[in-house]
């Protein structure tokens, strides 16, 4: 079945009766459907899941992971991420505008507090959080440093640190998981 094939089958499913619990979230599978109420296209299919690893500076792991889901955007065939995570409560972040590297003002890397985009009018965005990880994706494990930036005005900004010195960059917003609705899973 091709995947035009099978969007269109998915645009055809009906709202469950009754939802699934929130843990599914940690656990969808390339062709999971979830409605997110707060995007304008809610239907997104899961196309790819990744798992992170956090790690210690030395690239031992330690017991924190989180998932990252490539999305597709059953209307407009876009792509986003969402990342859930089960640190204390169960959170989600949802990906928008992808920032390229030039627009930065600077190289990101843990000790750059401060940091401006090109064009943008949000100002500076300053370093909030970072950790390192290992990311678990189809060609193996890759090390990655995980920064995370927050503007004034509450603009948030992710950035990918990779050790191959790729460097890729999103505005992100938490999104409710009470928002998330699980249309179909396969168990």
């Amino acid at each position: 079945m091709e995947l035009q094939e099978k969007i269109s089958l998915v645009r055809q499913i009906a709202p469950p009766v009754s939802g699934l619990p929130k843990s599914t979230l940690l656990n969808l599978k390339v062709g999971s459907v979830v409605r997110i109420n707060t995007l304008p296209n809610p239907l997104q299919m899961v196309e790819q899941v990744f798992e992170y690893t956090e790690t210690n500076k030395h690239g031992e792991k330690k017991k924190f992971k989180w998932k990252e889901y490539m999305l597709r955007d059953l209307k407009d065939f876009s792509v986003r991420f969402l990342e859930v995570e089960d640190d204390d409560e169960l959170e989600a972040y949802l990906t928008g505008e992808k920032v390229s590297q030039g627009r930065l003002s600077d190289t990101p890397h843990k000790g750059l507090k401060q940091l401006c985009i090109e064009g943008s009018p949000i100002g500076t965005l300053y370093l909030e959080e970072f950790c390192h990880a290992v990311f678990d994706g189809k060609n193996g494990e890759e090390s990655v440093l995980m920064l995370d930036y927050e503007a004034d005005s509450g603009e948030m900004l992710g950035v990918e640190v990779w050790e191959g010195g790729n460097i890729e960059a999103f505005f992100y917003k938490e999104v409710n998981v009470k928002q998330i609705e699980v249309v179909s899973h396969a168990e």
